[in-house]
């Protein structure tokens, strides 16, 4: 079965373009010339660079070891990954109580020896096929 190549309109992305560029030159006042080189791009969207490199600093699972499964400290590693203090990525606060956390059965994982062995276990597994 072959994939299909999604179809783009090209009148429609010229006008969404044309009207994207206006919109960002009237934010900081100075031509788009690419993404990579205008204010606009780099204070609204560039964040999220130095989110995911604060992110996987926090993860550090090269430092992961076959014997932390079990112990609680590759879910802490992954908890403290998301609750990045710039982090909008993930909604990750406690505004809407606990349980609506998108990431609180880690934290409940952190209280039930089997959740926690099972959960770190797919972690650690996760991270050993990216890094290996």
């Amino acid at each position: 079965m072959a994939i299909e190549k999604p179809e783009i309109d090209p009148y429609l992305f010229e006008s969404q373009f044309r009207a994207f560029k206006i919109f960002v030159e009237e934010q900081k006042h100075v031509p788009f010339v690419s993404f990579a080189s205008h204010r606009y791009i780099d204070e609204e969207e560039n964040y999220k660079f130095v989110v995911n490199m604060k992110a996987r600093e926090e993860l550090s699972f090269e430092t992961w070891k076959k014997s932390d499964i079990g112990n609680g400290n590759i879910i802490l590693s992954v908890i403290k990954s998301i609750e990045i203090e710039k982090n909008n990525l993930v909604r990750w606060q406690n505004r809407y109580g606990e349980t609506a956390r998108p990431h609180n059965p880690l934290y409940v994982a952190l209280n039930d020896p089997d959740k926690l062995k099972s959960i770190e276990t797919c972690f650690y597994q996760l991270y050993s096929l990216l890094s290996g």
